[in-house]
């Protein structure tokens, strides 16, 4: 039977649809899921632990991976799988729920599993979403997309099954929360609601049937509500991802169960979960029983500026912000789900969509022209149409008035950085980290950049660095960087920044990843001395006109290369004095706000935390123009760097080694629409870059996502 409204009003209310005879459309088959039915009977933590021991037993043989968090269940099923290969979600690059990393960590350590990190944001998830929701007839669960992202991971890495820790807390006690009263019949109805579908549904469908089969009187056997329809709801989203992915798994909770009543007197004196907690402190008894905490999905940084559905079937003008992150999944899921398999009539989504493409339309030609110009997206209210991570710069800056202090401040930092034993340094052939160097313990291990084009002699700072290496006593590493690998990662990077990216970024990320490899979880970078300290000699050395300034530190002005072009001036206006620029303000500004989230972004992308020592310093006093027009760059930084290195010479300024020349001597330049022909015949490589950058980043933006 085919009732749209249902099931609609189904998934709002319980996340599934409940009813097998009903379906969204003709043909259509929703699936669920149905419990194990032969379990074994537990009453303490030593018989969960046996029962535990002989399910292994039975998935023997397998190359087995464990879905890893920072919670107790799966933490126990750790202690069964030494030498195993485990596999944690890290969110948004580390920033969200980092807490759970540092414990699944520690279970690693302790029996010895291999860790990997699934690394998710919306990016990773999104193209998921229509493969699960196709699988399983209907709108699915958060969590599903990025269970297929770990699976998929997984299975590259050869594992035959994956091991998960679903069912504990259905089985236990763990829902603390629902188990922490005895419900009336209303109240519970209220609680347990995902979504009131009459809140969001012009045709709501009337569910409360579902209660109503449980209702005892004015009250509720919520206790079996929650045993047979939260267990039904989980296990599917499980079951529906894994078999998306292909890939067998197995809950060693899903086949036991009580076989005395769960004492709700515990579980409502702080023991959830209580023969489960038992079980944790046996194999962990060094270490304070985790609080419970659902698996982390970011919904709310996801949809924080979602408007809401547009559909027909839902009210207009929806008031986004009573609803939480994982109900404006719901709305999303449902709404995309119907765009599936009920796409608008053409004429209504385009009379829908006029005026939000026009707006779309002029924020594009602004982003475009703002990222030629000054290579990132300096109004934060304006994107490309994904949402763009708002990279926070440090606020609380030291003064620094002469190399003495700069050598102080650099060494604290440094040193805090390194108390752990995780940090690694980034090595140029430059004076900023070779300063850096100076402060790092000896034995450390300092990575240089090497770009490689084959038959190609190019730009190569390794053995300025190497040098720099040996006399601070530093395991000096070289990590070689091909065209080859920028092109497999400047996708991911652009779509985490929602932009097009810097040259430098992809290189970052690559060397990131290697970092990470071998164990290092921060990475330092000399990276805003420059900027800071009056490096860019070339940009400093005259008092510069309004007009000249624009034409020389624009990386390209748009009309050359757009047939569209915008000229947002705000940035250079922002510092015009009578018809002038002050171009180190403007440098501290702009180039501060573009460099430095650039370094950020590719870091935060591999999992590492960015390290930038200078960034944290400012000068004391005014810019000495004289100086710098003089000869003397970063005349502070020299003087530190005399006092650090007596008797080496000071070598010539090079920016961080990239072969944009080489790599791009042979590129005709864009076929877009949007591109003027022939617009890169004059272009250098780094301004080639970009325009190829710009060119690939719109067409990911045309791919269905």
């Amino acid at each position: 039977m085919v009732d749209k409204n249902f099931c609609m009003s189904s998934y709002l209310a319980f996340r599934y649809i409940e009813r097998d005879d009903v379906e969204f459309y003709d043909g259509l088959h929703h699936k669920n899921f149905r419990p194990v039915k032969d379990k074994v009977a537990v009453s303490t933590a030593r018989e969960i632990d046996a029962a535990i021991a002989d399910n292994f037993a039975k998935v023997r043989g397998n190359k087995l991976g464990l879905m890893l968090s920072g919670g107790m269940d799966s933490a126990i099923l750790a202690a069964y799988m030494p030498g195993s290969d485990a596999y944690t979600f890290r969110f948004l690059g580390g920033t969200f729920r980092n807490d759970e990393l540092s414990r699944a960590e520690y279970y690693a350590e302790t029996y010895g599993l291999k860790l990997h990190y699934v690394d998710i944001d919306w990016q990773t998830i999104e193209p998921y979403v229509d493969a699960v929701m196709r699988a399983k007839g209907a709108p699915v669960h958060s969590i599903e997309p990025q269970l297929v992202a770990a699976a998929e991971q997984a299975k590259a890495d050869g594992i035959e099954m994956l091991i998960i820790g679903d069912g504990s807390d259905y089985i236990f006690g763990g829902m603390d929360q629902l188990l922490s009263r005895d419900w009336s019949f209303d109240e519970f109805v209220k609680r347990y609601t995902y979504l009131e579908p009459a809140t969001v549904l012009k045709e709501p469908a009337d569910v409360n049937y579902l209660f109503e089969r449980y209702r005892r009187g004015d009250g509720i056997d919520w206790l079996q509500f929650l045993y047979d329809i939260s267990t039904e709801e989980s296990y599917a989203s499980y079951q529906n991802a894994f078999e998306t992915a292909q890939m067998p798994y197995f809950d060693p909770y899903a086949n036991l169960v009580m076989s005395e009543p769960l004492d709700l007197h515990r579980v409502r004196n702080g023991e959830p979960k209580y023969l489960i907690r038992e079980l944790f402190a046996m194999k962990y008894p060094n270490l304070p029983v985790p609080e419970k905490v659902s698996m982390p999905r970011p919904v709310d940084a996801y949809f924080a500026e979602w408007h809401g559905p547009t559909r027909p079937e839902f009210k207009s003008n929806l008031d986004m912000m009573q609803f939480t992150g994982n109900q404006k999944w719901q709305l999303w899921c449902l709404e995309r789900f119907l765009n599936l398999y009920e796409p608008l009539p053409a004429e209504d989504a385009l009379a829908k969509d006029t005026a939000h493409q026009q707006r779309k339309s002029a924020q594009k030609a602004f982003c475009m022209s703002s990222y030629l110009m000054y290579r990132y997206i300096y109004d934060e209210t304006k994107n490309f149409g994904l949402p763009r991570p708002k990279i926070e710069l440090p606020v609380e800056r030291t003064p620094i008035a002469d190399g003495d202090e700069l050598i102080d401040c650099l060494r604290k930092q440094v040193v805090a950085a390194t108390s752990d034993g995780k940090a690694a340094l980034a090595l140029s052939g430059g004076i900023d980290s070779a300063i850096l160097a100076k402060f790092m313990p000896e034995g450390s291990t300092a990575y240089t950049f090497r770009c490689v084009v084959p038959g190609k002699k190019v730009e190569d700072e390794s053995g300025r660095a190497a040098h720099w290496a040996e006399v601070c006593k530093l395991n000096h590493k070289i990590i070689d960087i091909y065209w080859e690998d920028v092109v497999s990662v400047v996708d991911k990077l652009m779509l985490r920044k929602g932009a097009p990216i810097h040259s430098i970024e992809t290189q970052i990320y690559i060397a990131a990843q290697k970092i990470l490899a071998d164990g290092f979880t921060k990475f330092i970078f000399g990276e805003t001395a420059d900027i800071i300290y009056g490096g860019h000699d070339g940009l400093l050395s005259r008092d510069w006109l309004f007009s000249e300034f624009v034409e020389r530190y624009s990386y390209i002005l748009p009309y050359k290369v757009l047939r569209e072009p915008q000229m947002p001036l705000a940035p250079y206006k922002e510092f015009e004095v009578d018809g002038h620029i002050d171009p180190y303000k403007f440098i501290n500004k702009h180039y501060l706000q573009e460099s430095p989230p650039s370094y950020r972004n590719a870091c935060d992308a591999a999992g590492v935390e960015f390290v930038a020592p200078y960034a944290l310093t400012k000068m004391a006093h005014p810019i000495d123009y004289k100086k710098i027009r003089g000869g003397e760059p970063k005349y502070i930084v020299r003087e530190a760097f005399r006092k650090l290195w007596p008797g080496e010479d000071i070598p010539r300024k090079t920016p961080m080694p990239r072969p944009v020349n080489e790599w791009f001597e042979h590129w005709q330049g864009p076929t877009r629409e949007e591109f003027l022909p022939h617009c890169t015949d004059p272009l250098n490589g780094n301004q080639r870059w970009m325009v190829w950058c710009l060119e690939r980043f719109l067409n990911l933006l045309d791919k269905p996502r």
